[in-house]
């Protein structure tokens, strides 16, 4: 038996604890409930199999190292999506779903003009040209939308159950005095902070590989031109679309220049980066909604404050950078405002 303040080395498989049973246990809680919930945006109709994993690995090893983040894009793009809903519905357009805002948000709508090649438009420009008579009505419904999603209720029932249990084990342990390795302290973190981006995800398509295309009545120079009349910057050189005049006034944040090309070579873009929406003017709700698991998240390193480290230099390590993940972080009391 293992005392509460003692440090041991590497531990064989036997009726107790091994070593190699603890870190294969929190390595696949980690791995599939990264890869259950990354729900990323339609891929480039010239997107390879070799470059959607590289995207989906970058994405894969952001969400283990930065958990919060991966949950603040997923509220970000939950509140876009709800807020996309009801625009469409005082629109007249009822059956406008979430689904088909995040559909449309993820890249999953080609509008195809007149004088120039197919690309996507978010919600926000499928909302203008429908309002302004430039497009009909998507015909696509929820079902049809969820039929070219892939997403695995096996897989997510499995990271789920896993979760679970690893949170039932640890709580049983603490319960009975014994002491948690780092490891599943790390994971269960990870646990708190990812659940939220299960919840907003919720209704959107995973691994969606197709979009769908919506004809415009009219050409893209065209367009620009009528509603230069009465906003100049519709003639404004775009960076992603000749669309981007209507999503520019609706964000608060932008991506920096490097940023915003990476991993997009073609103009107009042919796909809608997975961080294209950023907070914009949350609600009190949703920001309690991302703040109280982030804080969590870091309470939980806080409470290995005691844990015994083979070295004091790795117990400040440890020490200093939960202080710094349970700080205020400017970026994020921004969000609100």
């Amino acid at each position: 038996m293992v005392e509460q303040n003692e440090t041991v080395g590497w531990v064989l498989e036997s009726s107790y604890r091994g070593t190699s049973n603890i870190i294969w246990s929190c390595v696949l809680v980690i791995f599939t409930a990264v890869w259950t919930v990354l729900h990323l945006n339609v891929p480039a109709p010239r997107d390879g199999f070799i470059k959607i994993v590289f995207r989906r690995f970058r994405w894969v090893v952001l969400s283990i190292l930065a958990p919060d983040l991966l949950t603040l894009t997923a509220a970000s793009q939950w509140d876009a999506a709800r807020k996309s809903v009801a625009e469409m519905h005082a629109l007249g357009y009822h059956e406008w779903t979430m689904a088909h805002a995040f559909y449309a948000n993820g890249g999953g709508f080609f509008i195809e003009p007149h004088d120039i090649r197919p690309f996507p438009a978010m919600a926000t420009s499928i909302h203008f040209l429908l309002s302004r008579g430039y497009i009909e009505k998507p015909s696509i419904t929820r079902a049809e939308i969820w039929d070219k999603s892939k997403s695995d209720r096996f897989a997510k029932g499995a990271a789920l159950i896993q979760s679970g249990w690893l949170v039932i084990v640890s709580i049983s342990r603490v319960a009975q005095g014994l002491p948690l390795s780092q490891a599943e302290i790390f994971t269960l973190g990870f646990i708190v902070s990812t659940f939220m981006s299960y919840f907003f995800w919720l209704h959107k398509p995973q691994n969606a590989g197709t979009p769908t295309y919506i004809p415009m009545n009219c050409g893209i120079a065209e367009l620009r031109k009528k509603e230069s009349e009465t906003n100049p910057d519709a003639l404004t050189p775009f960076k992603l679309t000749p669309l981007d005049f209507i999503e520019r006034p609706t964000k608060k944040w932008h991506r920096r220049d490097n940023v915003a090309r990476f991993d997009l070579a073609a103009r107009p873009a042919l796909r809608i980066p997975d961080d294209a929406i950023l907070p914009n003017l949350w609600g009190p709700m949703l920001y309690a909604m991302v703040g109280i698991p982030s804080l969590a998240h870091s309470t939980i390193h806080l409470l290995a404050w005691n844990v015994t480290f083979p070295t004091r230099a790795e117990q400040l390590l440890w020490r200093s950078a939960s202080l710094r993940l349970h700080g205020p972080d400017q970026s994020v009391l921004d969000m609100g405002k």
